[in-house]
């Protein structure tokens, strides 16, 4: 009889310590999602003012320097196909 009274209280010991290890690691998970909402508020601030900063300067773009930086990029793309058309039959 003692032996089983020792072998439940060991089982007792035991599942009390489990316990209150899921509890502290329980403690420990709400910490780390705190930490990331903060984090993410943080982060969702800083793109928020990044937006307002492009909405600036896009506002103080004109229509004119618009169409030249879309025929600069036209123009660039259309010379980079013949270096990747040669550099595919190469291979």
């Amino acid at each position: 009889m003692i032996v089983l009274d020792l072998f439940f209280f060991i089982v007792a010991l035991t599942m009390t310590g489990v316990a209150v290890f899921l509890f502290f690691y329980l403690i420990f998970l709400q910490s780390v999602i705190k930490q990331h909402k903060r984090r993410i508020a943080e982060l969702e601030r800083h793109c928020n003012s990044i937006v307002q900063l492009l909405a600036e300067n896009e506002s103080q773009v004109s229509v004119a320097d618009r169409n030249e930086i879309f025929l600069e990029h036209e123009i660039a793309e259309e010379e980079a196909w013949p270096e990747m058309i040669d550099d595919e039959r190469i291979r």
